[in-house]
């Protein structure tokens, strides 16, 4: 479906191999950033209990309306346990959750919800 249009774009009415190559980058990296930011699961690449708790845990360490510093919170999900990855990928997960925003150019990070 996604070859057609592009076809079109080109003024072509016959969708072609590159337009369907095309096609399927495109799916692939807009399905592969929404499940970064845990906006959809993957098929058999759930939410982690894991990944789950520590969202909890950074949701508790941060009022509504504060703002923390994105490196105090990773500091302190390492503190608990968790890896700076898993850190990165549950602020990652909040903020495409609409529960945090990112200011200061991704420094600081402030609860909304």
């Amino acid at each position: 479906r996604i070859s057609e249009p592009h076809a079109k774009m080109r003024l072509d009415p016959v969708a072609t191999a590159d337009d369907v190559k095309q096609a399927i980058e495109l799916f692939t990296a807009s399905t592969l950033q929404a499940a970064k930011l845990g906006e959809i699961t993957l098929e058999g690449g759930g939410v982690s209990e894991g990944l789950a708790e520590l969202r909890q845990r950074i949701e508790g360490m941060v009022a509504i309306g504060q703002m923390r510093g994105k490196s105090e919170i990773i500091s302190q999900a390492v503190a608990w346990g968790f890896s700076e990855r898993d850190a990165e990928n549950a602020i990652r997960s909040l903020v495409g959750a609409e529960q945090f925003e990112e200011s200061r150019q991704g420094r600081r990070l402030k609860r909304v919800a």
